[in-house]
Parts: structure tokens; C-alpha cells; sequence
């Protein structure tokens, strides 16, 4: 709890703002595209809650078995 304290910025997003901006940024990611640049406060919201982190982890999985499958 104090080091999320610590880490709150001025500006933040909220889950549900994430939320409605993941997918492009787990597509944007895949892509190789810089994301910690690109979309910082995405970024930094995952840092810091497990729940959104976990959402993300599970897109990139996706993701990853989709473009497994379109390739066999």
C-alpha cells in the first residue's frame, strides 16, 4: 500500500479508462511498437494493479494462440 502511495501521480487512469484503451495497447505491444512510450499511463497503471495486469497478460496470450493458429 505505501509504495503504491509512493508511485501515484498527479495523473492516472482508472481501470475502467484502461479498460477501454487495453486492446490497442496489447496489440500495439505485439507489434514491437514502444507502448512504455507511446501510452505511458497504460503503462504505468499496470505497474501498479495486479487485476488490469492480469486482464493484459491474458490478451497477449490470446493473441499469441491466434497467431499460433492462423500460422498452421
Amino acid at each position: 500500500m505505501l509504495r503504491m502511495l509512493a508511485e501515484t501521480e498527479e495523473q492516472e487512469l482508472s481501470c475502467d479508462e484502461v479498460h477501454l484503451v487495453l486492446a490497442e495497447f496489447t496489440e500495439r505491444q505485439r507489434r514491437g511498437e514502444d507502448v512504455a512510450h507511446l501510452m505511458p499511463l497504460v503503462q504505468k497503471h499496470l505497474e501498479l494493479c495486479p487485476d488490469c495486469r492480469e486482464e493484459h497478460e491474458a490478451l497477449l496470450q490470446a493473441l499469441a494462440f491466434e497467431e499460433q493458429r492462423r500460422e498452421t
